[in-house]
């Protein structure tokens, strides 16, 4: 097995994990933090699918709800078809998830 490094460790925000985001939407959210480079993340629906261990669908849904609530925007000047790239937005631009209820014995 393969020895973890510090530097390899991700710490999550509490802004984030306080955000209210299923646990898709969070993964997804985690690959493209990932994935990004200096223009933003071009990583395509099927990668992500595959990488996340769930399906396309599952993705396009997460990836509404993280541009809807803020996390991420997707660069409109693409075509349809072509290759998309995600950018990352501040923290003070994130909205909470309203329809994430917590189980207060969770």
């Amino acid at each position: 097995m393969k020895e973890i490094s510090p530097g390899s460790v991700a710490i999550i925000p509490d802004e984030l994990d306080d955000l209210g985001l299923k646990p898709c939407q969070f993964r997804v959210y985690c690959r493209i933090v990932r994935c990004i480079q200096e223009f933003g993340c071009s990583e395509s629906v099927d990668s992500m699918a595959e990488a996340c261990g769930i399906d396309r669908k599952t993705v396009f849904a997460a990836i509404k709800v993280l541009i809807d609530h803020g996390l991420i925007t997707r660069d409109s000047s693409q075509k349809k078809g072509g290759i998309v790239t995600y950018h990352l937005m501040p923290p003070s631009n994130w909205t909470p998830v309203q329809d994430h209820v917590r189980d207060p014995e969770q």
